[in-house]
């Protein structure tokens, strides 16, 4: 398997409803999905003379042997990642301040221990949990005033060094048109949320047939400094980006998963020891959801994100799920070639993190399995980037 980065930047705004059309406001999207720079390629492909029936129509769009991932904002040349579900930063200040941005998966999940155990033990833990609710840095700017209290951050980061990173969107206001005279609809307005022009967007592109053939294919498709057009309102001039390029991904990007294992379990030990209680002799791990995860159980019909446990994404028996922080989305689509909607289908959004322990017995059999979710992805559509998940995220370290 080859992975391969793709960086874009906005020339024209850049409309990706999150919803299908029929209401005056439309937000939008604040990064690219694989599918529609999946969608883009292929236009792109037929514009060119290519067929749908061709083989290497097939092979790009059509099959399983290129993965087209979600196209994130990018910091000095290193993409983002969506924060978890689980990240907190001050309420006031919304991250401006390092120092108040944490994660509160394993503080949730050691409330829950606590609470479990027998006798009145827990109180003087709790109250150092209560504690934590509250900024640190607003507790040492003002050490006279109550603190400001810890509230969901969402967005997207980039680590080493650690800095948030936001997405800039603007309003399109238009006029809708009359389909029975051709011209402006009287007071029929609509807005549409897009992208700014001048941004950066990064993704990964895995390549899992003929690799070689396959890369030439996609740079003669989208070469550097050559142009694509995405999402909605093309024909009103939206949509135009310039590819900057394609590299060859950084295996190093992110720590390999048995180095992020053993410091994910280490920060639990080390929660569980400064709240006076015994390490447990478990091994947690987290799997936190990058783009919508699409999952159908035995009987093909929908899992919802509440729903998900160990045995739906294909982890070993003996796996138990503690603890989920979810953003559930429905994922819809439009089939071009049948000129109908696709199936609209729940899935656990990307943020999504799930909180699993098991016994160490288990461990390097739910590693393997870890390393095929992270390489492959999870459930359904993942050629068009859906399901790429990642394993005891750094993140999740911040205690």
């Amino acid at each position: 398997m080859i992975k391969l980065d793709l960086t874009i930047t906005t020339e024209a705004p850049l409309v990706l409803r999150g919803t299908r059309g029929g209401s005056q406001f439309s937000p939008p999207l604040r990064y690219v999905p694989g599918t529609a720079l999946r969608g883009a390629l292929a236009v792109e492909y037929l514009r060119n003379g290519g067929r749908p029936t061709d083989d290497h129509f097939r092979a790009l769009f059509l099959s399983d042997e290129v993965s087209y991932g979600p196209l994130f904002p990018c910091k000095e040349g290193k993409r983002a990642r969506p924060l978890p579900a689980s990240a907190v930063a001050c309420k006031r200040y919304k991250g401006e301040h390092a120092a108040s941005i944490g994660d509160a998966l394993l503080r949730l999940e050691l409330t829950s221990v606590l609470l479990e155990s027998p006798g009145d033990g827990c109180r003087a833990p709790l109250a150092t949990l209560a504690a934590w609710e509250g900024c640190p840095d607003c507790r040492d700017r003002y050490p006279g005033r109550l603190p400001n209290l810890r509230d969901r951050l969402e967005g997207y980061y980039v680590e080493e060094p650690f800095a948030l990173v936001s997405t800039h969107t603007r309003l399109l206001t238009g006029v809708g048109m009359s389909r029975r005279t051709g011209t402006a609809a009287h007071r029929l307005l609509f807005s549409m949320g897009a992208i700014e022009e001048g941004q950066s967007f990064q993704g990964e592109v895995r390549l899992h047939g003929e690799e070689d053939r396959l890369q030439a294919l996609l740079r003669e498709l989208a070469p550097p400094q050559g142009t694509l057009r995405l999402g909605g309102a093309r024909s009103r001039g939206q949509g135009r980006v310039r590819v900057e390029g394609w590299t060859a991904a950084e295996n190093e990007a992110e720590p390999p998963l048995e180095r992020r294992w053993r410091a994910f379990n280490e920060a639990v030990r080390r929660l569980w020891t400064a709240s006076g209680l015994a390490p447990p002799q478990e091994d947690y791990f987290t799997l936190g959801v990058e783009s919508p995860l699409i999952l159908r159980n035995a009987w093909l019909r929908p899992v919802r994100p509440a729903d998900v446990d160990a045995q739906a994404l294909g982890l070993p028996p003996g796996v138990e799920r503690r603890r989920a922080m979810l953003k559930e989305v429905t994922v819809r689509g439009w089939n071009v070639a049948c000129g109908l909607p696709k199936e609209e289908m729940p899935a656990a959004d990307a943020g999504s993190v799930f909180l699993f322990c098991a016994p160490v017995s288990l461990r390097a059999s739910i590693q393997e399995r870890l390393g095929q979710i992270e390489g492959y992805g999870a459930g359904e559509r993942r050629n068009e980037g859906f399901g790429r998940m990642i394993a005891c995220s750094p993140f999740h370290c911040r205690t």
